[in-house]
């Protein structure tokens, strides 16, 4: 066999013979392997003990690497000779070897590549099937640090987003970063829907369900999840105690794609050592997919997971819905708005009396920004899902932004909610409280913001109560002199969609987000 590198013939001396290295020989022929792999190889060839061939390996110098930042089962290593480093073959045979061998770092790994090479590193902890803290086992805060270390991940920005990324390609990344916030809106809305279920079903206490998309990454134990609540199903209560009954939980984690065996492998590994835990209460244990490979759908049956597609859970139109809502998302963030396949989806799922999360909401924040960017002087920058980030768990998600360099910003909150009863104070309240502060003090350390004119507007389909147009006021009155405060109801925000001289734009609004069902 020809050696995959050219090389010169390193020579060590043996018994006054010179002779090749026979691990040198063997990794330019090879490649990049683990230790064990060459430990075997020198017992086949040389005849020699296992002992002796580890400690032959444990001894070897230049030009044999070891990789120190990442170790596998059984304590083997992985070797390389030194102009091996940062090849193609390197980065491949250094993924394989993880991924083959099961590690911590391989799941993380092939979750990753599952969903296209990319997540928010937010998303890091739930996908990767590491816990952040646990007892025998590498924290998922680890196992990023020492990817990120070893060159296999790299950490990136973007729209305000923190990301994670595979560093070395080789076709390992096959989504754009605009197409991960495709399907991570048409996910959200997959959530929304999957939340509603939980709830109109009794599964979990209404109230107490968290989900990814909220300020904090909802956890149980020591593992983070895309949707989690305290149930009080019988078959899931925990111990009783002295103030009452402990509750199970149930936890699930959603994908927007097709589910392979090595996928449902990281998504067991989790679901297993969850179980591992101590003094945790009974836990059901799901997962939504759009589809399963039927090796993938046996393994997660076999191992106690609830295996559920959309179609499965809320019918074939919902699920033809959400696929023809992602093309139409994937069309509007190239350009405008695809108000005729927003209209098509929203026109489909009212027609199957059907609720697809927060659909309406996400399609609403596009149409939105379109309508602010036609009415604009120049050619304003305008942007939907910005996240103003100041510090850990100091962070507020702007729905539309705005920029118009030397003409002000605009940081636009939607509210796309039925225009037939009066939106709920909290919404006001938290945009007043958290995400108007939250985003000031961000713009303040931007360079570029801290002397543009700022202007925070809220606009809500579904009417404010007296009680909280009157807080409005007051908070207005108050902060006059930082920065202006916009309300825009549904007079407001019509007037706006005509301004825009867009009939396709006015009639979407007035039939599927002002009109009265």
């Amino acid at each position: 066999m020809e050696p995959l590198f050219d090389f010169p013939d390193y020579e060590v001396s043996h018994s006054s013979t010179t002779v090749r290295d026979p691990i040198v020989v063997f990794l330019m022929r090879e490649g990049p392997q683990l230790s064990t792999t060459v430990t075997a190889y020198l017992c086949s060839v040389l005849g020699i003990s296992e002992v002796a061939a580890r400690q032959r390996v444990s001894r070897a110098k230049f030009p044999v690497k070891r990789l120190g930042i990442i170790t596998f089962p059984r304590k083997a290593r992985f070797l390389y000779l030194e102009q091996q480093f940062g090849s193609p073959y390197y980065w491949k045979s250094l993924r394989a070897a993880l991924t083959e061998n099961n590690t911590a770092y391989g799941l993380a790994l092939t979750a990753l590549i599952t969903r296209g090479g990319v997540c928010l590193e937010k998303h890091f902890p739930i996908i990767c099937g590491s816990p952040y803290r646990q007892k025998g086992h590498l924290s998922s805060e680890v196992v990023l640090e020492r990817l990120v270390q070893a060159g296999l991940l790299k950490r990136h920005h973007h729209d305000g987003h923190d990301l994670v990324s595979i560093a070395q390609n080789e076709g390992a990344i096959t989504a754009s970063t605009e197409e991960m916030y495709v399907r991570l809106m048409a996910e959200t809305a997959l959530i929304g829907s999957v939340q509603t279920w939980l709830k109109n079903l009794n599964l979990v206490s209404f109230n107490s369900i968290r989900t990814r998309d909220d300020d904090v990454v909802p956890m149980v134990a020591t593992y983070a999840w895309d949707i989690t609540g305290p149930s009080y199903l019988n078959p899931l209560l925990g111990a009783k105690r002295s103030d009452g009954v402990s509750p199970g939980f149930w936890v699930c984690d959603v994908y927007l794609g097709r589910v392979g065996g090595s996928a449902a492998k990281v998504f067991l590994h989790k679901c297993q050592t969850f179980r591992a835990l101590r003094k945790v209460a009974p836990t059901m244990q799901m997962i939504v997919a759009d589809h399963y490979t039927p090796v993938a759908f046996q393994l997660l049956k076999r191992g106690g997971v609830l295996a559920a597609t959309v179609k499965t859970l809320f019918g074939a139109g919902t699920a033809e819905a959400l696929k023809r809502a992602a093309v139409a998302l994937g069309n509007s963030l190239q350009g405008s708005a695809d108000v005729e396949g927003f209209t098509s989806v929203l026109r489909q799922l009212e027609e199957q009396q059907s609720e697809l999360g927060n659909v309406r909401g996400i399609f609403f924040e596009i149409l939105v920004r379109d309508v602010v960017k036609a009415n604009s002087s120049g050619s304003p920058q305008a942007q939907i899902g910005f996240l103003a980030k100041n510090k850990k768990d100091d962070e507020a998600e702007v729905d539309v932004l705005v920029v118009s360099p030397g003409k002000g910003i605009r940081f636009i909150e939607t509210k796309a909610f039925n225009p037939n009863h009066t939106l709920p104070d909290a919404e006001v309240e938290r945009w007043l409280e958290h995400n108007i502060p939250t985003v000031f003090r961000y713009s303040q350390n931007h360079p570029e913001w801290k002397k543009e004119q700022l202007s925070f507007e809220f606009w809500s389909t579904a009417p404010l109560s007296e009680e909280a147009l009157s807080k409005v006021d007051t908070f207005r009155t108050k902060n006059a002199r930082r920065y202006n405060v916009v309300v825009r109801q549904k007079n407001e925000i019509l007037s706006e969609f005509r301004e825009t001289r867009n009939k396709k734009l006015v009639l979407i609004l007035k039939n599927h987000f002002l009109k009265r069902p």
